[in-house]
């Protein structure tokens, strides 16, 4: 996503409790205005399961009340 960084921490922190709520965590990387979350389940052999999705649905909601864009 593209997003500054205070912005960023803020939505790091809500992807956390829904990460928890979920017991699934994704990979996060903070860069200069950019914010990735990669997601896969280990215990599956590092595949996509439909845990995933939900895990996704959950970021983007989250991203998107923030303002986030897709970054290219």
């Amino acid at each position: 996503y593209q997003l500054d960084y205070y912005t960023s921490i803020k939505v790091i922190n809500e992807v956390a409790e829904a990460a928890q709520q979920l017991q699934h965590h994704p990979d996060i990387d903070i860069r200069w205005e950019r914010l990735r979350f990669s997601i896969t389940t280990y215990s599956a052999g590092a595949v996509v399961t439909p845990l995933d999705f939900k895990l996704v649905a959950q970021i983007e909601r989250i991203a998107s009340a923030h303002g986030a864009k897709t970054a290219p």
